[in-house]
């Protein structure tokens, strides 16, 4: 019986630990995507996005085991690391821990209570939510309108 309040504070203590790890190797970003519908017309949306960054792909594998997300490796040349990255000489590998549309929301909701650096971004992301409703275009012209603000909002 005393496992239980003790895995909820070891569940408490990751959560906290992960907010850290966003504050310090995470962007929480709105991101345009450009698509083409069926009458060949583009047209753009705004999404949610949240991406941890790190060299150690254990960590972000027990995060995604506990939050879900995708991970992806990322190897950058040495051409590329020279010029974006002149300061960063390692040779390892580069893995991303990714959530995207509602999975960005419902993590940010997780660790938010913990977010020390990024809480600003994280409100953000609460206000994009609530453009989240269905209705006729001009609704939806609005609200695209609304997400382009927040869109600028969320890097200032």
């Amino acid at each position: 019986m005393t496992s239980k309040p003790k895995e909820l504070k070891m569940e408490k203590t990751f959560i906290a630990y992960t907010a850290g790890f966003v504050d310090g190797e995470g962007c929480i970003t709105l991101t345009q995507k450009s698509k083409l519908s069926g009458k060949n017309k583009r047209y753009y949306s705004i999404c949610p996005k949240v991406v941890i960054t790190n060299t150690n792909a254990t960590i972000l594998r027990l995060m995604q085991s506990t939050f879900g997300g995708y991970l992806a490796e990322h190897v950058i040349s040495k051409t590329t690391m020279a010029k974006h990255y002149p300061q960063f000489q390692s040779k390892k590998p580069i893995y991303q821990l990714e959530f995207t549309h509602q999975k960005a929301l419902q993590f940010i909701r997780r660790i938010y209570p913990y977010l020390q650096i990024k809480q600003r971004q994280a409100r953000v992301l609460f206000q994009y939510e609530k453009t989240l409703v269905r209705g006729n275009n001009k609704t939806r012209a609005t609200h695209h309108r609304q997400r382009l603000q927040l869109k600028n909002k969320i890097h200032t």
